[in-house]
């Protein structure tokens, strides 16, 4: 995840969100055991927060639609996109957690408005793309911490000194805009397999959170309208093959479930979905290297 690095910390209950462990626990009890898990990942989250001194951060979900109804006259609401809401009531429906459903779709209807504005416009920008990294999804946030965003700071999830096997440049003191120049010269490009910014902060899950099944099942459900559009485009204007490799290996098997059908579709060579990680999460750049070598 772009973001990512704010690393996600789980409480010792594995009991399933909103849902009751014996039959006869009461709705208060309920709600009492599950609003401890969700004040557990804020205060966990906002320990970390420490880029943004607080006067220069957004507080409300009216903050956030103010700023971008300035930066963009069509902001995507949620309304406008069906299937993005659809495939999010059915999660929370299938967690329990409906009656969190109104407020978390505000928030994540708005990050993804944003942040789909900043990857277009980054990638109507490259002339050819020779290779998609495949992530998680950004937690974006009050900060609105993504790679493609240029006023985003530098996270692990993609550091310059990652691109030392490609690049001969010298990257110390570069900003995050540095990095994206570079990444457009390159020709990498990073595609999220899931729309929703959840953060455990402004939503009250996490993709950590999500049992194996359920997040297989929301990537079939959110790929046709948020990934197959972009890989279209790009096999649609790309003049040669383009090499794909995920972020982390936990993305590798949802990539393997769900790809397959629509790389054969679109005609794109089929992938082993190789990671470019390595122990401990860091982006290998020995593995980035040769990746993006064996795409010429």
């Amino acid at each position: 995840m772009e973001g990512h690095d704010k690393k996600q910390m789980e409480p010792q209950d594995n009991t399933q969100h909103g849902q009751p462990s014996a039959k006869n626990d009461g709705q208060e009890a309920i709600d009492s055991n599950y609003q401890d898990k969700v004040q557990f990942y804020k205060d966990a989250i906002r320990r970390q927060r420490t880029v943004a001194s607080k006067h220069t951060r957004w507080r409300t979900v009216k903050c956030w639609r103010d700023q971008y109804t300035q930066a963009s006259s069509a902001p995507l609401e949620s309304g406008n996109n069906p299937p993005f809401k659809d495939a999010l009531m059915w999660l929370y429906s299938e967690l329990g957690l409906n009656k969190y459903l109104s407020k978390d779709l505000a928030y994540l209807s708005e990050a993804y408005a944003q942040m789909e504005d900043f990857w277009w416009k980054n990638y109507k920008a490259m002339e050819t793309v020779k290779q998609i990294i495949l992530a998680e999804s950004p937690q974006f946030g009050e900060d609105r911490t993504y790679i493609y965003n240029p006023d985003s700071r530098l996270t692990s999830f993609l550091y310059p000194v990652h691109l030392s096997k490609i690049t001969r440049k010298p990257t110390k003191g570069w900003a995050n805009k540095d990095l994206l120049l570079e990444l457009k010269h390159l020709g990498i490009l990073v595609i999220d397999l899931f729309p929703y910014a959840f953060n455990g902060y402004d939503t009250v899950t996490t993709y950590p959170a999500l049992k194996s099944k359920i997040i297989l099942e929301l990537a079939k459900r959110v790929h046709n309208f948020h990934i197959r559009p972009k890989l279209k485009n790009i096999c649609d204007i790309n003049s040669g093959d383009v090499r794909l490799c995920v972020r982390y290996d936990r993305v590798r098997r949802i990539a393997q479930n769900t790809f397959p059908p629509m790389l054969h579709q679109l005609s794109i060579p089929s992938s082993n979905f190789d990671s470019i990680s390595k122990q401990g999460g860091m982006i290998d750049p020995e593995k980035l290297g040769h990746q993006y070598h064996t795409s010429q």
